[in-house]
């Protein structure tokens, strides 16, 4: 079967969008394979849910339990992996009942790989910052990962997904493929440590977002100082990574998995480390270059043992 095109996966992905946003778990279901997995976070959960009817009932009980108003904000495909990707936020999250307290805005990306017809979701990754009461209960320190959400008037509008057309996308050719190429050798960065293509690809005062844990960086050489740092204690074994660029190719949005061992004062002497991210990068259509990074990533080991409540995963279930 051939691969579908950026504009069908781009409306297939935007009907889990419209789901999210109207809080309706019936839209969902009708989008879920009932083999889909939807892939741990470590944070939120510590194990994969395995079937429709697991991933529905968790947001069952999410939507019962909290207002928000939802926001997307870029959105991306890639028609060789089936996978739509999509950066978000959700403003004024608070409880429907009793202490409803002040409202959190959270943001987040999730990725969402269709079956082999685009008729349904077969596998879900998915990052987010947690709102307010979510920190309190699973973090030893609810500041220690960052809220609050971004400031989306920052960033173009995107183009509408709903209407989407290849034409439309076919317009457009080069600058994907421009952000393709930046986003390819971002991801290729992040595999080997080596910064060497960073002045092609990174605007010189390129602004870098960490969501998770509230760092920010600003210009390329501060991006490339963090990077030695980081492969200073990272020992990566395999990694891969699956780029999605938008309709119009200002935004190419990655999903990246590494394997490796943590050499730093506390980890565990030979221990395998599986983790995954998202980013979001944003595009300069003038050049190609990349103007701004935002990412998530899962906690490792030691961070998790760091940050987080020993009962954290029993206290989300009791909720």
């Amino acid at each position: 079967m051939a691969a579908p095109d950026v504009a069908s996966l781009l409306r297939s992905l935007d009907k889990w969008d419209q789901a999210w946003a109207k809080h309706d778990p019936n839209e969902l279901q009708k989008l879920l394979a009932p083999d889909c997995t939807l892939h741990a976070d470590g944070v939120l959960f510590e194990n994969d849910l395995k079937g429709a009817d697991a991933i529905l009932d968790i947001h069952k009980r999410y939507f019962s339990t909290f207002d928000f108003n939802h926001e997307p904000i870029a959105c991306a495909a890639n028609p060789e992996t089936r996978s739509g990707f999509a950066f978000w936020q959700d403003h004024d999250v608070r409880r429907k009942e009793g202490d409803k307290g002040a409202g959190t805005s959270i943001a987040g990306m999730w990725k969402a790989v269709f079956n082999q017809d685009c008729s349904a979701i077969q596998d879900i990754y998915f990052l987010r910052q947690l709102h307010q009461e979510e920190a309190e209960h699973k973090l030893k320190d609810p500041k220690s990962i960052a809220k609050g959400g971004v400031d989306s008037s920052r960033y173009p509008k995107a183009p509408a997904t709903m209407t989407a057309t290849e034409s439309e996308a076919q317009k457009h050719k080069e600058e994907q493929k421009a952000a393709r190429y930046a986003a390819e050798q971002y991801s290729k960065i992040w595999q080997t440590g080596d910064t060497s293509i960073a002045e092609k690809i990174m605007d010189e005062n390129v602004k870098s977002t960490d969501l998770m844990h509230g760092g920010e960086l600003q210009g390329r050489q501060s991006w490339c100082d963090m990077i030695k740092k980081v492969f200073e204690n990272w020992k990566p074994t395999t990694s891969s990574y699956d780029v999605g660029v938008s309709l119009d190719g200002r935004v190419a949005l990655v999903h990246w998995i590494s394997e490796g061992a943590e050499s730093h004062q506390g980890a565990e002497p030979d221990q395998n480390i599986k983790m995954f991210g998202l980013n979001m990068l944003q595009i300069n259509p003038e050049n190609g270059k990349i103007v701004e990074s935002i990412g998530f990533r899962q906690l490792s080991p030691v961070e998790r043992e760091m940050m987080m409540k020993p009962d954290a995963f029993k206290r989300a279930k009791e909720q």
